[in-house]
């Protein structure tokens, strides 16, 4: 064997040399080829699947009375608001009435429907009262 110049024994070409037999060589490619196929496998799956998710879902409408609330009151109004032990709505026309009365504490200037909408809205999500319309 040729020695170059410049390549000494604790180099790359010694490193080289040193590789395992041409038999042990190919074993270890066919387990790479193996090992990187099976990985091939495994993340095409779920891309696979990624992309069957991936088709439009239908979007729930949101009510005028959940569009009012989540623009106007939510701020303030947390979902902590309506599930207190101490909920000043109690009843239908209580929930109507508060509705009604921080709508207009905060200058909304919402009209009867407005309120009732809201005051649904909330029913449905939060409280279930028997609403009385």
């Amino acid at each position: 064997m040729q020695s170059n110049p410049g390549l000494e024994s604790g180099s790359c070409a010694a490193a080289l040399r040193k590789r395992a037999a041409p038999g042990k060589r190919r074993a270890r490619t066919q387990r790479t080829v193996a090992a990187a196929a099976l990985l091939a496998l495994l993340c095409a799956v779920p891309a696979g699947q990624a992309l069957a998710q991936a088709q439009p879902q239908p979007v729930r409408e949101a009510s005028r009375g959940e569009l009012l609330y989540t623009t106007h009151c939510v701020a303030c109004h947390t979902t902590k608001m309506h599930w207190r032990q101490k909920k000043l709505a109690t009843d239908w026309p209580g929930l109507l009435g508060l509705v009604r009365h921080w709508q207009a504490l905060a200058g909304l200037g919402w009209t009867a429907e407005d309120i009732a909408e809201v005051a649904r809205y909330l029913n449905g999500r939060y409280y279930h009262f028997f609403a009385q319309e």
